[in-house]
């Protein structure tokens, strides 16, 4: 039996409803795997005609333009954010330019680092996003004036430097836009 419609699309074999191809979504609303559908109807399209001659042209696109860009599937994607050393996680190049240097002097700093304090049951007590940090050093480097500074959602800067401070933490800010090697060895002056 064909499940093909004379308009290039494929009728599911449990509704009736016709599609340009059979979803694992569209299989779900009938607690249904694609497993599930091919062991019920064998010999059962997934995809109609329609939708097989765009994934045809798509694919002799691919073969005509090889120096086209290639979509990447989810798993080369992980391996590409595995593979990514710091620095090249950071979106915005001004702080990708700071963590870069302020990592010369302290080679444990982290990007967006979540620092926690716990009470004595492991309770957290309170959690601040940092904009940089040395978690080994215990040292949190805030640019109030970045626009890709963490405001922390809770707390205002001046609690948010209390509590750090109470949790064992130096905070340094720095303050400018976008600061120059000369305002960042000015901050740090004596910690390293």
């Amino acid at each position: 039996m064909s499940y093909l419609t004379d308009d290039g699309k494929v009728k599911c074999a449990v509704c009736g409803k016709a599609f340009g191809n059979i979803s694992p979504s569209h299989l779900k609303l009938h607690d249904m795997t694609v497993e599930d559908y091919k062991m019920k109807f064998p010999g059962a399209e997934f995809i109609g005609e329609k939708a097989a001659a765009r994934r045809r042209l798509t694919v002799s696109k691919a073969e005509i333009f090889p120096e086209t860009k290639q979509l990447k599937t989810k798993a080369e994607k992980e391996d590409d954010k595995v593979n990514q050393t710091d620095d090249e996680k950071i979106k915005y190049p001004a702080k990708r330019r700071i963590f870069k240097f302020l990592r010369d002097y302290f080679p444990n700093i982290k990007d967006n680092y979540e620092i926690q304090k716990k009470t004595l049951l492991g309770q957290i007590e309170f959690c601040i996003m940092s904009d940089l940090a040395d978690p080994v050093r215990k040292i949190d480097f805030e640019f109030p004036d970045a626009f890709w500074h963490n405001p922390g959602f809770y707390y205002h800067n001046a609690v948010r430097i209390d509590r750090l401070t109470e949790a064992g933490w130096k905070v340094i800010k720095i303050s400018g836009v976008d600061p120059d090697k000369d305002d960042l060895l000015k901050a740090i002056k004596g910690l390293y």
